[in-house]
């Protein structure tokens, strides 16, 4: 699978996401090796005081030795169970060799659990994360969440071989990591209200 052809592959992967969602045409047979998805919790840093459940899904076809891609999914517990069949599609694809072997990573956006006075209105810190425009959504992408990934798992370190994919506001979030840190993540795929884009 060459690197030229992943930003079409990615964008593939979110219009089949909304296809299955919609028409339930995954394929669940028994024979498609199924990936295994870990759930995590992470207390940010950048975010001070807020923190998030993430799930790691790791294809049956991972191999430790070899890097794999890796593809983020924003508001990761709706791309999971929001009916948009998110695994089981990436078994399909990966099984098919339609896509290489890529590891998701499905991440919430933060919330205070001990939350201020002040914060008590504020304790999901969805809109400040995926709307603001400034780059600490990108720093911690790319400064907390990937490098503890990376602890664990083989990721790619070409920019080729990493995408991001959102919903609304979680898609304008992608776009500014792309524009703060594109060097390090030049695939960008959006859902919702039909937003899609790639470099």
């Amino acid at each position: 699978m060459n690197n030229i052809s992943l930003n079409i592959k990615c964008l593939i992967i979110l219009i089949l996401l909304s296809v299955f969602a919609k028409a339930r045409m995954v394929d669940k047979k028994s024979d498609i090796p199924k990936g295994q998805l870990h759930k995590y919790a992470f207390e940010s840093k950048i975010f001070a005081g807020t923190v998030r459940d993430y799930w790691i899904y790791v294809p049956d076809q991972y191999d430790s030795s070899k890097s794999a891609n890796v593809m983020i999914f924003q508001d990761g517990e709706y791309m999971i169970w929001g009916g948009l069949e998110s695994i089981a599609t990436l078994d399909q694809l990966i099984y098919n060799h339609e896509i290489p072997v890529t590891i998701g990573i499905f991440i919430n956006y933060g919330n205070f659990p001990n939350p201020t006075k002040l914060e008590q209105d504020a304790r999901v810190n969805r809109s400040y994360e995926y709307d603001t425009l400034n780059d600490r959504y990108a720093r911690f992408l790319a400064e907390e969440i990937i490098p503890e990934v990376e602890r664990e798992y083989n990721l790619v370190t070409s920019p080729e071989g990493r995408a991001i994919a959102g919903r609304g506001g979680a898609f304008h979030s992608g776009d500014e990591f792309a524009a703060i840190r594109g060097a390090e993540l030049r695939n960008l795929a959006g859902t919702g209200r039909c937003q899609m884009s790639s470099w």
